[in-house]
Formats: structure tokens, sequence, C-alpha cells
């Protein structure tokens, strides 16, 4: 196992190696990103009847990830999710004891989202943000609330803001260009049109901040 493999999650090792993926080996990164615990605790031989696939692959896609082999990436696999379940447990005990169990549930929603960020990812995703001349927001029918969240926000601390909607990606972004930058939101099923528009925007040079559910959206490799 590379250092690289043993320092981040099964998502960014999907997302990093995204690119050098077969057609069958995506189906068996969503498959475990779908349902991590089938190769937490399940058999190659599981895996590969879930996805309709060969042990063989199963060993491939392992190795492409950065593990000799399927034990240590389901070593791997174990010890994240073993983090995960340990981090509510963790905070209830920090918690007061007498708040509402609403209150915690809202707490722990909060802390997850935190958990999922550090400052300097933050600050990497804001960057382009807050240097491009035009921000250009574009959004899916199924992530059209959290597009305008994000237009409301950025409008009323910076100029040049503009969201589109997918009837207009054809007319509206002729002046976009190296200077600005996009965020999109997608989520599955990825909307063609969406991905589309940021295709003719990335290859206008605009900057892709993306917004999306899956190391394996269309919308990674554009960004």
């Amino acid at each position: 196992m590379n250092s690289r493999a043993s320092e981040n999650s099964t998502s960014d090792l999907v997302a990093a190696a995204s690119g050098e993926l077969t057609p069958t080996e995506r189906r068996i990164a969503e498959a475990v990103l779908a349902e991590p615990t089938l190769l937490a605790f399940g058999t190659v031989s599981d895996l590969a009847d879930r996805v309709g696939t060969s042990r063989p692959s199963i060993v491939r896609f392992a190795n492409k990830l950065g593990f000799q082999g399927y034990t240590l990436l389901q070593k791997h696999v174990r010890s994240g999710l073993s983090q995960q379940l340990s981090r509510p447990s963790e905070r209830i005990r920090q918690d007061d004891i007498t708040a509402p169990p609403i209150r915690d549930l809202i707490n722990a929603g909060i802390s997850s989202v935190l958990d999922a960020f550090d400052d300097g990812r933050v600050a990497e995703l804001a960057a382009p943000v807050v240097q491009a001349e035009k921000v250009w927001i574009l959004s899916g029918e199924t992530s059209r609330a959290g597009a305008h969240a994000l237009y409301s926000g950025l409008s009323m601390v910076r100029p040049r803001v503009r969201t589109l909607e997918e009837h207009s990606f054809g007319t509206d972004l002729s002046d976009a260009g190296p200077q600005d930058v996009a965020v999109v939101f997608d989520f599955r099923r990825y909307r063609r049109q969406v991905v589309t528009a940021t295709r003719v925007l990335a290859n206008a040079g605009v900057s892709i901040v993306a917004i999306t559910d899956s190391p394996l959206s269309p919308l990674v490799e554009l960004a």
C-alpha cells in the first residue's frame, strides 16, 4: 500500500484514479461508494457477484487505488468506516446531556459537513471565486436550490455573479472567458445539458468548481 492510499478516503482514491478506470472498474467503484460495507465485510467473490464481474477485476481495481491486493483495500475501508462510526458517539459524550434530540441531530449534521472539509480545501475552492472577473453559477433541475442559495450569498458581497438555467445555456455563455469561474451544481442523474455547458466553459478557459455527489460524476474530469 502506498502512502497516498493510506492517507486518503476511498472516495478520494477513486476520484484520483477515475481517469484510469475501465468501464468495469467504474462499476466496481460505484458499488463500493454506494455500499462500502459490501467491500469492508464481504469477500472478493461477494463483490464480484454483486457487480457482475470476475475476481481478478476486483483485484485490479484494488491495485488501481494503490493497494497490493483486495485484503489491504478491505482493511482501509474498514478503518474508514470505524472512524465514521466513532465520531457521532464522541460528539454525543461531549454534548450537553440536557440538549433536546432535535438539537443533537442538527449539531451532528453540521459537524459531519465540517468534518468533510479542512481549511486548506475550503480556501482552495474559494480562491478562484474571489479572484474571478465574473462568476457563473450553473445547475441541473435537482440542484437548483443550492445554486440559488449560492447566488443569493455571493451577489451580496461581489459584483458580476450570474445564475443560469438550462434553457439559457446556449445563448448566455458567449462572453465567458479565462478570467471567469463557473460553479456547477449537478447530482445523479446527471443532466446532459449541464455537463455539455460545463465542457464548453472549460474549453473557453473558464475555471470550474464542481459541486457534485460522486468522484465518478462527469463533472469531476472538468473541474
